[in-house]
């Protein structure tokens, strides 16, 4: 089975457990409004019990909102004191006072409950909706690979293809090289440039970036903020060399960001490179040894 399926099927299981939770929402909602209505039904029936009901019509109420606010266990204990303490007091009375039991007070006996429940189904379908959303947005972040701004490829792809491209390397004795290039001035860039300049000055970026490199090279965005890009080139620091040259003489150009911004600002980039060696352990410490490298770039 394909990898890349997974997440599909997980997301149509998703969609069907939200079609569930859809049913279960509506039907809490019915019985709550049902429970309200039966309710005032008998507060106006009540006659001399009238004080009685209004009572516990109130603290059905208060119970609800306790419920609707997702303390559900403590709305649930308190409902459940609640018929207690009702059944215990009628019952209290008609030994006491001779007060007779009549078919309203049965009701009340219920209406509490049904409340209560129709309250924590209604509410625990919308948690359950919630997560089911929160998860799917996780799902899908985890299976995209490619930078909504630029258009390559992200960090997450470039450690996936970097362990990849380290164990072919090494197995099969190929040269491999990681080149990061940072922005300059990243900051001061902010400040002068608007937001979508300095957007559509990352995207030009990107494009010199992806033009001055192979078609088996690869490149990626790593953090629009700071204008950083990472270029995995099947070459050796030779070969590197030469893409840096390119790149920094397409940076050059007078007409590289033309319409972006002032010819007065110039564009300048940290670029650092590293070659594998079998010494490198892992993806996280070949994109560290880099960032090292680029530090002495100033």
């Amino acid at each position: 089975m394909s990898k890349s399926m997974v997440p599909i099927r997980q997301m149509d299981g998703n969609l069907s457990d939200r079609r569930k939770s859809s049913l279960i929402q509506d039907l809490g909602l019915l019985i709550f409004l049902s429970s309200v209505g039966g309710a005032a039904a008998t507060i106006a029936m009540a006659g001399d019990r009238q004080v009685i009901y209004l009572a516990m019509f109130a603290l059905t109420g208060a119970q609800s909102l306790l419920a609707a606010y997702r303390f559900r266990y403590l709305a649930a204990g308190l409902t459940g004191l609640q018929v207690l303490t009702f059944a215990a007091y009628t019952l209290f009375r008609a030994l006491t006072q001779g007060i007779s039991v009549v078919w309203l007070d049965y009701v009340w006996l219920l209406l509490p409950l049904a409340a209560d429940a129709g309250m924590q189904l209604f509410t625990g379908s919308i948690y359950r909706i919630e997560r089911a959303n929160e998860l799917l947005g996780e799902q899908m972040e985890s299976v995209v690979l490619l930078d909504s701004l630029t258009g390559l490829y992200n960090m997450r792809a470039l450690y996936i293809d970097l362990e990849r491209q380290m164990r072919f390397a090494a197995r099969n004795l190929l040269p491999l090289s990681l080149m990061v290039i940072r922005l300059r001035h990243a900051e001061e860039l902010h400040a002068i440039l608007s937001r979508r300049r300095f957007e559509r000055m990352i995207q030009t970026l990107g494009e010199i970036l992806s033009g001055s490199v192979r078609l088996e090279d690869r490149c990626y965005s790593i953090d629009n903020r700071t204008g950083e890009f990472a270029i995995l080139l099947t070459c050796d620091k030779a070969g590197a060399e030469l893409v840096r040259r390119r790149i920094e003489n397409a940076c050059a150009r007078k007409d590289a960001f033309a319409g972006i911004m002032d010819k007065a600002i110039r564009v300048d980039l940290r670029i650092a490179c590293v070659q594998y060696e079998e010494g490198i352990p892992n993806a996280i410490e070949f994109k560290r040894k880099v960032d090292g490298e680029l530090q002495y770039d100033v």
